[in-house]
């Protein structure tokens, strides 16, 4: 199939989906932070059952919590971002790719009939692109960009 063609025939089903941590949104900002920090996602889900409410990711991280002095009661739900955008699980690469461009976001749960399987980063996206060329992206040249050292001292 040609790559391009890949993109809008490859249904999200076929990547790989990342299992993400899941905390309520009433969890103590403590606890997603230490979730944040061994996530291989890069992100914490928030759900209430199996309803998802919300998602902190290491940019919200770095936005809303690192640069304000937060409360010891602060909740993970005071900092989320919440009704975070979803996309089917039997959606296409290209509407994920869509998604992430015109919205600005990295990380998109993965949804099958409303239950969340997981979520889907921007580098699987590209790993899935790479996997399309693998000829180009295999005999790229080595790096032509002139190297300058700078001598020490005067």
């Amino acid at each position: 199939m040609p790559p391009l063609q890949a993109l809008w025939q490859t249904r999200l089903s076929a990547l790989s989906i990342r299992p993400a941590p899941t905390l309520t949104p009433t969890s103590p900002l403590r606890d997603a932070i230490a979730a944040l920090r061994t996530s291989p996602t890069g992100c914490v889900l928030a759900a209430h059952g199996p309803q998802l409410k919300g998602i902190l990711t290491e940019r919200d991280y770095l936005q809303r919590i690192l640069l304000h002095e937060r409360a010891p009661t602060t909740t993970l739900a005071d900092v989320m971002t919440p009704d975070p955008l979803t996309l089917e699980i039997d959606e296409t690469v290209a509407h994920a790719v869509e998604l992430m461009v015109t919205r600005k976001v990295r990380h998109l749960p993965v949804t099958s009939r409303g239950l969340v399987r997981g979520v889907i980063y921007g580098k699987d996206i590209i790993e899935f692109i790479a996997q399309q060329y693998p000829a180009e992206v295999m005999n790229l040249p080595p790096d032509s960009r002139p190297h300058i050292e700078v001598q020490d001292g005067g």
